[in-house]
Order: structure tokens, then sequence, then C-alpha cells
């Protein structure tokens, strides 16, 4: 009897060291699962293009969790991109040609991060006709918004890198190609500090509205 009471007892001690152990991956895995929550943005937080240029979410995180530094503020680091309005607040931007969108940190120690922000999915191409109906395309709609040779539009309603006058002319903040001023085809100012403005590539639907 007391060999069986001594397997027993060894089984009930081993059984508790598992529980415990249990216990203790459970709680490292919840802390791991709530740190990537910290620096991993949420879906609606994505960048349309490559690089990200054409990000202006209000995300404010590097991908190591650090809390970005005010654009409008040159501490802890000194830095050229001085903005006011609503891009002075410390959000993840590119407006560099960086492979993707990241910011200045808070951390002394760490200058600059890149931060974490995905590709947004594709939309449904049937929503938009992506092609010009008239020669100038005053009409257009889509949502293109690359130059004839490959430069990302800026957004309209922002004026870095290039002022403008256009920045109140469309209901939805977007960085697609437009003819507001009647000429000669879509265009966009483009993300290019030394390239104001380019035509884009719009195809023509197949026909000429006259």
């Amino acid at each position: 009897m007391m060999h069986q009471s001594s397997i027993a007892d060894e089984t009930y001690n081993y059984n508790r060291i598992d529980f415990r152990i249990i216990q203790a991956l459970m709680t490292i895995t919840t802390a791991q699962a709530k740190s990537c929550s910290h620096i991993l943005p949420p879906p609606e937080q994505c960048r349309n293009t490559e690089k990200g240029e054409d990000y202006v979410g209000k995300w404010s995180k590097t991908e190591t969790g650090k809390n970005c530094q005010r654009w409008d503020q040159q501490y802890p680091h000194t830095h050229a991109f001085f903005l006011d309005g609503k891009d002075s607040e410390n959000y993840c931007r590119n407006f560099d040609g960086s492979s993707r969108p990241w910011c200045y940190t808070e951390d002394p120690y760490t200058e600059r991060e890149y931060c974490a922000i995905h590709k947004c999915a594709p939309e449904d191409p049937e929503d938009v006709d992506e092609c010009r109906k008239s020669a100038k395309g005053t009409e257009y709609k889509g949502r293109i918004s690359l130059t004839q040779t490959g430069r990302t539009c800026q957004y309209w309603e922002r004026q870095y890198p290039h002022k403008h006058p256009f920045s109140i002319s469309f209901k939805t903040e977007h960085n697609y190609c437009r003819n507001p001023d009647n000429s000669g085809q879509p265009w966009c100012y483009t993300n290019d500090p030394t390239t104001r403005w380019e035509y884009c590539q719009i195809p023509m639907c197949g026909y000429i509205s006259l």
C-alpha cells in the first residue's frame, strides 16, 4: 500500500509540474501576443503602393514598438522634414522615397525606424472604369495614381512637396490622376520634389464622347 501511495504522490507531483509549465507557456504566449498588437497596425491602416508614399493613416509606432517623434519637433532627433497642419503629428510617413513608411523615434538612441504598414488588399476592378471616355478625360474617376514615367502622385489635399490650388477640389482624400483644369489629359502633382507634375497614362475606353 505504501508503494502504491508513493506512485500516486509522484504522479500528482509530475502533473503539478506539467500544469505549471503549460501555465507559464500560456503566459509567455499571451504576453507576446499583446506585444505584437502594439506594433502591428489594424487592417485599415494600409498602404496602396509598394513604398507606401501614399499612406496618410494615423499609425505612429515603429516595427519594434517605439513611439514616433512628431514631425514638427526637432527633439530628440533633428531633421529636415518640418511640417505643419495635419502631418505635423507623429504618424508614419514616407516623404523621401524610402522602401516603406517610417518615422523618427522618441528613443534618443534610435534615430529612425520603419513602420509595419502592410499593403492594402486589392480593390474590385469592376467598381470603376480604369479608362477615359473623352480625349481630355475630365470625367475620369478611376484609381490610377502613377504618372507616365512611373512617379507616384501626390495626394491632392497635401501641399508637399508641391503647393497647388486644388486641395479643396475633391470630396475624398486620394492621389488618383484627374483633370481638374481641363488640361490635355488626366494628370497629377508628383511625390518627386524635382518634378512638379506629369500626365498619367490613362487608356481610352474604346470610343470618344462628342
